[in-house]
């Protein structure tokens, strides 16, 4: 399994190791190969998504994003869940919650530089 620094932020790429591991996980042929072009994800590719998603924000508190209003919010939500503030910053972006603009300082930015 290889991860790329793309995008650079906590959120990107917790979910990215985590849908990865999905896909091991749930035996997905290691020889498929998924191109992404804009479309919804169907499939493995959902279903790697759906894990990773609930492992992040388990399905038992994801209700409570609907409540978050501030940063403070966000904040006191991932120390209770026990994951980056980022994490659940993203998640609320991607469920259109918040626009893509909003809560992006709560990010931390991930540096994969080698030495």
């Amino acid at each position: 399994m290889q991860i790329s620094g793309r995008h650079k932020t906590d959120d990107i790429v917790w979910f990215t190791l985590f849908h990865e591991l999905g896909h091991l996980l749930k035996g997905h042929s290691k020889k498929a190969i998924f191109i992404n072009e804009g479309e919804a994800h169907q499939g493995d590719e959902a279903e790697a998504d759906d894990f990773a998603r609930d492992v992040l924000i388990p399905p038992s508190e994801s209700h409570n994003l609907d409540r978050l209003r501030t940063d403070r919010d966000v904040v006191e939500f991932a120390d209770f869940i026990g994951v980056s503030p980022g994490v659940v910053v993203g998640r609320l972006q991607h469920d259109e919650t918040w626009p893509r603009n909003r809560g992006n300082k709560l990010k931390r930015k991930v540096d994969f530089a080698t030495r």
